[in-house]
């Protein structure tokens, strides 16, 4: 708890500062029978440097016993000044008094944790038919048996049957009368069976309206135990235990463990079902004026009965309250459930061993299906779209050889430089810019000489080039082919990917519905767990934001609104460590405004606006 390691640390501080300034820090230690030794080790083992782990009331306690001063000496050789021991003493007092505070103020956090959690089981059941129809499940059996050991008793102590035996009547059988007649008996079914509801419900017939009372009684009188642990925390968190005034420590010492005595006192013996926290804690308490008349002996012995009896008492008394109206226990609640799966799980395992093997035959073929089409319609798919796209040489689609055009247009640039070659006797540079022309396209030289030789084609057939330029060009026709049919295959190939990826598919849509499904299975008890604590945490926000609404507006907040500030502020915190870790720490950071007290209520009524609408998101 933040604000608990923060008072902690704050008193460590202004008790190690006196200590620093005061004369003891100049003691000596030379006589060995002096206590001034044992109270510096006492001192020092005692150890308040981590504010967040205080020692246990165990340690203190010991720490206390042995603190006890000695029966006094009338050994001369002892120089022992009595103003060293009692300063010793009152430094070792004020580091017990600080761990007695701060375990004091968590225990009190703590022991609002279940109390919260109770509160919004009652909500959760009084808001839903299923819940209530759920808990007059869970609760009949206690309510029987209350009901029946209240008869049992009543004919015991009446001697009902001792007559009935004399009469020849079993005792089963008057118990069944007697139950019955019970039953019937509206006053003592109600007093036995609803022993929470107030007197004034004896003239209630229905029973779905004694059960919500009783539900509804049972959350006003937690609110109240709550209440009244809230004002014991506000009293203590406003009137806190101060020891800034270097001059004054030891009247602010004294005055800080009549504090936290009286709280300990009034929490530990008001009956909380019957009073409010406004009675419990009507102001503050009065205060010791001056620590005259106080020894360190006399403190001892008081944060002694603190711990061993007052902090034991605080807390068994704060449990039996809570138990007493706080959700039903575990065995109450889950009873139905043992006794169903104690019924039924004999019999449903019996049919599942007696029909193994058709369960075996039945995982496996799920098996070898699953493995199957995984393999045949997904796998393989991909591996044929992959291919694809890499050019494989294994495509299904292809309408020539991938060397093919490459070839052709190699031998045709071979025939056209040797045509130039033999005609017009070019040199390197000239060869090479026809080489570039017949790779693009162009095979002006063979054209050229083509209309020459087409004006005396018998002549040139046999005698010139007319032969050798058609079969030139005809090595061109068949290039130019080449290249239009290597589009077309390209083209086939692009349509392969298409063919593969709609292929493909319908088999990837049912793997993602699968997945999607199973992941819902998982996922679907944490949406719902997130989605309770969601509604949560606007319940306690509304809640924090009711008490600074309905508070003054320039005055600081009673003690029980106080506390219940702090309390819902505690509840906010175990809250948030499940949201996200990009946003906790600026939801922290807002806890810890609202707990200040120095901000004022008007700042806090802004600091709670600014959370609704920083985290609207996660809330």
């Amino acid at each position: 708890m933040t604000l608990v390691t923060d008072k902690v640390r704050e008193l460590t501080n202004q008790i190690d500062r006196i200590a620093a300034t005061s004369f003891v820090a100049s003691f000596t230690t030379e006589h060995a029978e002096s206590t001034i030794p044992h109270l510096q080790s006492l001192i020092q083992n005692l150890e308040l440097g981590n504010a967040r782990r205080l020692p246990s009331l165990d340690h203190i306690s010991k720490t206390l016993r042995a603190a006890e001063p000695p029966v006094a000496s009338t050994d001369a050789t002892v120089e022992t000044t009595p103003t060293q021991d009692e300063e010793l003493q009152w430094l070792l007092l004020a580091r017990c008094a600080i761990v007695v505070y701060g375990t004091l103020l968590n225990r009190l956090f703590d022991q609002t944790l279940p109390i919260s959690r109770d509160l919004l089981y009652w909500d959760r059941v009084l808001s839903s038919r299923l819940w209530t129809s759920l808990y007059v499940v869970q609760t009949t059996p206690e309510r029987v048996y209350t009901l029946g050991k209240a008869v049992w008793d009543e004919a015991v102590e009446q001697g009902h049957l001792v007559m009935a035996q004399s009469q020849g009547q079993s005792q089963l059988a008057f118990f069944t009368s007697a139950f019955r007649g019970a039953l019937g008996d509206r006053a003592m079914f109600r007093k036995f069976a609803f022993p929470t509801l107030p007197k004034a419900t004896d003239s209630v017939l229905s029973l779905g309206t004694l059960l919500r009372g009783e539900m509804r009684a049972r959350r006003r009188k937690l609110r109240s135990v709550r209440e009244v642990q809230a004002a014991g925390l506000g009293l203590l968190v406003t009137e806190s235990l101060d020891l800034g005034d270097e001059a004054e420590w030891k009247q602010r010492l004294v005055t800080g463990i009549d504090l936290i005595e009286d709280v300990l006192q009034r929490l530990s013996s008001a009956d909380m079902r019957e009073v409010e926290a406004e009675a419990v804690f009507p102001g503050t308490p009065e205060r010791s004026l001056s620590p005259a008349n106080t020894t360190p002996e006399d403190l001892r012995l008081r944060l002694l009965r603190m711990c061993d009896t007052l902090l034991p008492t605080q807390a068994s008394h704060s449990i039996s309250q809570t138990s007493l109206y706080g959700c039903p226990s575990a065995l109450t609640r889950y009873w139905p459930l043992a006794l169903t799966t104690a019924l039924f799980g004999p019999s449903v395992l019996r049919i599942l061993l007696s029909r193994r093997q058709a369960f075996d035959v039945w995982v496996k073929d799920m098996y070898t299906t699953t493995i199957d089409f995984w393999h045949n319609w997904v796998l393989q798919p991909l591996e044929k779209i992959v291919g694809t796209i890499r050019h494989s040489e294994e495509s299904e689609v292809a309408l020539m050889s991938k060397r093919s055009l490459g070839a052709d247009m190699e031998s045709l640039e071979r025939m056209v430089v040797d045509f130039v070659v033999d005609g017009q006797h070019l040199s390197g540079p000239e060869l090479e810019l026809v080489r570039t022309q017949v790779k693009q396209g162009d095979v002006t030289p063979v054209l050229r000489a083509y209309e020459n030789d087409i004006r005396s084609p018998l002549k040139n057939a046999v005698m010139g080039t007319l032969v050798r330029s058609l079969l030139i060009q005809i090595q061109k026709t068949k290039v130019d082919v080449e290249v239009a049919i290597s589009g077309i295959d390209r083209l086939l190939k692009s349509q392969e990917l298409v063919f593969g990826f709609v292929g493909v598919t319908p088999s990837l849509a049912v793997c993602y519905v699968v997945s999607r499904w199973v992941s819902g299975i998982f996922s679907r008890r944490s949406q719902l767990a997130q989605s309770t604590q969601q509604g949560d945490i606007r319940k306690t926000l509304r809640n924090v934001d009711r008490i600074l609404t309905l508070a003054k507006a320039h005055d600081k907040l009673p003690y029980k609104d106080q506390g219940l500030l702090l309390c819902e502020v505690h509840l906010l915190r175990e809250y948030a460590k499940r949201l996200p870790e990009d946003i906790k720490a600026e939801f922290l950071e807002d806890l810890s405004d609202l707990e200040g007290r120095k901000l004022g209520v008007k700042r806090q009524r802004r600091t709670i606006d600014r959370m609704w609408r920083c985290y609207d998101k996660w809330l």
